[in-house]
């Protein structure tokens, strides 16, 4: 493990640069790997080709060496030789134990096309969310499923009648509110020791520095740091990173290059997403990696381009680094459409089979409170199939290819869906039955479109 300080320092005194030059330098670099090392999406969703997979795994680690971390604060790059990077990515955990007491879950890294399913952190991952009432009974409709293994839920975005603003005092409020609200949630389901993945209302250190304590975040459970696009972080971002791991609980870098920013399309996303895993492994100290391009245009990563990246950088971690990293899945239609469950099943198919573990499916783009349990069900259900079938590549992609195109033209105006209060029954917290009938059906043709019949 590196010292804290000396990231710090190299984040201070490294080599100098205006932040637009870094910029416009990461989208040159990009252009020039995909053309060095012959990296092109072919259109399928899931990427086959073993060269091209270690090519981008090749490019990713060239572009973390040559370009780093840009932190803000400074305008400075922190830098590591390639021979660093390799020996601390070598101390890598295969494994680590998520949640405590009989919840405890092992969260192992996964082969490509394993028949061991995929670990779900399931719930609607920092959309705003109402009070109390609201923010319990919808954090329980998730961890209710037996395939829910952690909870990542929603943010508060105002406490005390009075909006949460960046850095106040109330982000303090609103963030230890959140995680006593998850806590009560998992008490009710009798599920207390399942794993948190949250600190979703802190924008700031402000509020995660505040919940770290047994009270709040034990050290089984983990907050996410993300990586600022593209290729940046700064002070913030550092602080979150070094108190948690003097606190001892798990770090979850959140890497979310954006497909069509300065990343380019999806081959330069793909490297630049492998370039984001390996830095923030080093710099951050990261336990585990959410893996979440995410399309310009439509804000989701359920775009065809967004899918063969999750599969593409999936299969290239695997190969070549014992990183444990999940797909970040958000899709733009909301809970009660048909279009919600036709939306999961590439993002899903393709994750599985490429190694990933599974987070989500944030529904509506985390936008509105339009999410329920029974989409995570859904979720899980496909990957433990598609695991436990070891369905091959090209089924694979016959079935994803054909549910994208199914949703493909509604992407820009996407049919947002209902509340959770619409689709459940708030006292019991079920599903309703109109809803569980129409995931009933959905999962049915999902098996008859991978040839199984009852």
């Amino acid at each position: 493990m590196i010292d804290p300080w000396e990231i710090i320092g190299r984040g201070e005194e490294g080599p100098h640069i205006p932040e637009k030059e870094f910029d416009m330098n990461l989208f040159k670099k990009l252009a020039s790997l995909e053309k060095e090392y012959e990296i092109k999406f072919n259109g399928e969703p899931l990427l086959q080709d073993k060269q091209m997979i270690n090519s981008i795994y090749e490019a990713g680690l060239e572009l973390a060496v040559e370009t780093g971390f840009y932190l803000l604060d400074t305008q400075r790059r922190i830098l590591f030789t390639e021979d660093e990077i390799k020996y601390y990515l070598s101390k890598s955990k295969k494994k680590l134990v998520l949640g405590e007491g009989k919840e405890a879950e092992e969260l192992v890294k996964r082969e490509i096309n394993d028949k061991k399913p995929p670990l779900l952190i399931a719930g609607m991952a920092g959309t705003p969310l109402p009070e109390r009432d609201f923010f319990i009974k919808s954090a329980m409709s998730y961890v209710k499923e037996e395939v829910v293994k952690g909870l990542d839920h929603g943010s508060i975005t105002s406490v005390e009648g009075r909006e949460v603003r960046t850095g106040s005092p109330l982000e303090i409020h609103a963030t230890r509110r959140e995680i006593t609200w998850l806590r009560e949630a998992l008490q009710r389901v009798g599920r207390p020791g399942l794993h948190l993945l949250d600190g979703e209302s802190s924008i700031t250190s402000k509020g995660v520095l505040s919940v770290l304590s047994p009270n709040y975040l034990r050290k089984t459970d983990a907050y996410f740091v993300p990586v600022l696009n593209e290729m940046k972080t700064d002070y913030v971002r550092l602080s979150k990173a070094l108190a948690g791991t003097e606190y001892g609980c798990l770090i979850a870098s959140l890497v979310d290059p954006i497909l069509g920013g300065y990343s380019r399309g999806p081959e330069g996303t793909a490297i630049c997403s492998i370039a984001e895993l390996i830095l923030s492994k080093i710099i951050y100290q990261a336990n585990y990696f959410l893996l979440h391009p995410s399309d310009i245009r439509v804000k989701s990563t359920t775009t065809p381009q967004c899918t063969w990246v999750l599969g593409a950088v999936g299969q290239a971690i695997s190969k070549n680094t014992d990183l444990l990293v999940f797909a970040d899945v958000w899709v733009t239609s909301g809970a009660g459409t048909e279009t919600v469950f036709q939306e999961i099943v590439p993002n899903t198919l393709v994750a599985t089979y490429s190694s990933l573990h599974l987070l989500g499916p944030v529904t509506a783009c985390g936008l509105l409170p339009n999410g329920t349990g029974l989409e995570a069900r859904y979720m899980g259900e496909i990957a433990e199939t598609t695991a436990k079938k070891q369905l091959k590549p090209e089924i694979i992609n016959e079935v994803a290819s054909r549910y994208l195109n199914l949703y493909i033209n509604k992407l820009s105006s996407p049919d947002l869906g209902i509340s959770f209060k619409g689709l459940y029954n708030m006292e019991k917290v079920t599903p309703r039955k109109e809803y569980l009938n129409t995931f009933v059906a959905n999962f049915e043709k999902f098996k008859k479109e991978i040839g199984i019949h009852d």
